[in-house]
């Protein structure tokens, strides 16, 4: 027999709920895998996440937008990747764990994304890390979307081409591909990628060295990884850093299961994975306060410096040697 939630939340407050959900996903036809993921459902949420990573991707030397983008857990839909096709692309490949996706989400978003960039749409940059210093006086990346580009990249050839590939018809040079689940690097065929990037995404990315070396299989030589990883708690604890102030085995029951969750690793630990594979250009670090003091981590994170104990997020643009 099971022990209900409340007896566990006795046993291990302040992680007797969160232990009690790992171990529902324990049991037979338990959901093992959150519900949608939120943000790509929406072409605002799209449109601003895109133009955040090829303006801080261009600033470090990616030139314009490349021919062959692939992203990493594009969520509720693929609408990042379609602004990248809308923005001048040819070829985009989306690669999940879990079949989020949906046909729906994607063509109502290309429609709206096509509006956004046939206006200019005004994008003032929101949340962490700023980017206004790259945009012109109407809040758009100008000098990276010239208007030649886009009268290309949206005439309403390409753009009928564009639908076409989204419902899975042929219309070189245009592709689409969507890989669910990724189970390895042999999903993409190696260095036919440009830029590869992901946004909040690789904080619950189990096997990271995997990961990392897979992209970099992936990439051209001289190719670009832009990554945005949210090093916070995901709402799982009070504090931000709540996850870092539980054992490795009360960590074991509180994942369960699932699919995936988080994997509780600090900046450092993705900063010496991708300086394996790649040379760094841009770096950025988001310092919190509050959270956790240092006495209440536990191992091994009662071990990271200050500086480090205060670092929520992470903001990388690297290139393949």
């Amino acid at each position: 027999m099971s022990p209900r939630p409340g007896a566990l939340k006795r046993l291990l407050p302040p992680a007797g709920a969160q232990v009690a959900r790992g171990l529902q996903t324990c049991l037979p036809g338990a959901r093992r895998s959150w519900g949608a993921t939120g943000g790509t459902d929406g072409a605002p949420y799209c449109y601003e996440v895109f133009l955040k990573h090829l303006t801080l991707s261009v600033q470090a030397g990616m030139a314009g937008v490349p021919a062959s983008v692939a992203e990493i857990g594009p969520g509720d839909s693929i609408g990042i990747g379609l602004a990248a096709l809308l923005a001048g692309a040819d070829r985009y490949a989306g690669l999940d764990v879990v079949p989020y996706s949906l046909a729906a989400h994607n063509r109502r978003i290309l429609d709206e994304l096509a509006g956004y960039f046939s206006e200019r749409r005004p994008n003032p940059p929101w949340g962490w890390p700023r980017y206004d210093h790259l945009l012109d006086a109407r809040s758009f990346p100008s000098r990276i979307l010239r208007d030649e580009s886009l009268a290309r990249s949206l005439a309403p050839a390409r753009l009928d081409r564009i639908r076409a590939a989204l419902e899975g018809g042929a219309s070189e040079p245009i592709r689409i591909e969507y890989h669910c689940p990724w189970a390895s690097a042999a999903a993409i065929e190696p260095e036919t990628v440009d830029w590869l990037y992901s946004h909040s995404v690789m904080e619950h990315v189990d096997g990271i060295e995997a990961a990392y070396s897979a992209m970099s299989r992936w990439l051209r030589p001289g190719g670009f990884v832009s990554h945005q990883i949210d090093l916070r708690s995901h709402e799982l604890f009070p504090e931000w850093n709540g996850h870092w102030g539980v054992s490795r085995l009360t960590w074991r029951l509180i994942r369960g299961r699932r699919a995936y969750l988080i994997n509780r690793l600090p900046y450092s630990a993705h900063a010496r994975a991708i300086r394996r594979f790649f040379e760094v250009r841009l770096e950025l670090l988001l310092e919190e306060e509050g959270g956790l003091p240092a006495g209440r981590l536990r191992a091994p994170f009662d071990r990271l410096d200050d500086r480090e104990r205060r670092t929520s997020g992470y903001f990388v643009v690297a290139v393949k040697r």
